[in-house]
């Protein structure tokens, strides 16, 4: 080498290490944490208020009563708005069927 000359380990024209190592580990990284945390106890359920993960199974439990609640208490709504609407009815075709004077 001539005097002054500095040598560089660093090749720049050599071949580049592949990234795609690199985004496989952050993937399985992300995909161990959600694992984690949507597991059958619902952390991340309950951290989210519901918004994402799956719900634990006491959790689910109260859901499905809830759910199951909702629909018995409806179908009784449209029980009685049914009624109410006979109700009228019979009422209203017992004033259009009374005799005029």
């Amino acid at each position: 080498m001539p005097p002054g000359a500095t040598f560089g380990a660093a090749d720049k024209y050599a071949e580049k290490p592949s990234v795609w190592p690199k985004v496989l580990a952050v993937a399985f990284v992300v995909w161990f944490i959600w694992a984690f945390l949507n597991d059958s106890q619902g952390r991340l359920y309950r951290w989210t208020d519901g918004a994402y993960g799956n719900p634990s199974a006491e959790i689910q439990k109260q859901i499905d009563q809830k759910k199951t609640e909702d629909r018995l208490k409806k179908s009784a709504d449209d029980k009685s708005a049914g009624d109410a609407t006979k109700a009228a009815a019979a009422a209203a075709s017992a004033v259009t069927n009374a005799p005029t004077v």
